[in-house]
Parts: structure tokens; C-alpha cells; sequence
């Protein structure tokens, strides 16, 4: 049951990045898989660490909202 569960968070990750903004998830893939700093980040994308930061806040906050239990 516990490996069931963890799959169904996977699904519910996969959903939540896939209804989130691009340049969000952009900003949230780069820094969280890539494994980038906001310096490197804001770089590649063109905009401020100001903004990178928001972007990644925006993400998180989408994702646990379609995450966590109700």
C-alpha cells in the first residue's frame, strides 16, 4: 500500500507541474532536476534571481496545493 500511494503522489507531481505555468516550471525543473542555482537560472532564462525566485515560490505552491491532502 505504501508503494501505491507514493505512485499516486508521482501522479498527482506529474499533474500538478504539467497545469503550471511554463516559465515556472521551467525555473522549478531547472534549479530542482538540473540541479541550477537562481544566479545560473536567471542567466539562461533572461530575467532577474529576483524572478527565478518568485517562479520556483509559484511552483511550489501550485504543486503542493494539487499534492496535499485535502
Amino acid at each position: 500500500d505504501v508503494e501505491r500511494s507514493r505512485g499516486l503522489g508521482d501522479v498527482y507531481k506529474r499533474q500538478a507541474l504539467a497545469d503550471i505555468k511554463t516559465s515556472h516550471k521551467q525555473a522549478f525543473m531547472l534549479n530542482r532536476v538540473e540541479g541550477m542555482s537562481y544566479r545560473e537560472i536567471s542567466d539562461a532564462l533572461g530575467v532577474s534571481v529576483s524572478t527565478v525566485e518568485k517562479y520556483i515560490s509559484a511552483a511550489l505552491v501550485a504543486i503542493r496545493a494539487k499534492v496535499s491532502p485535502i
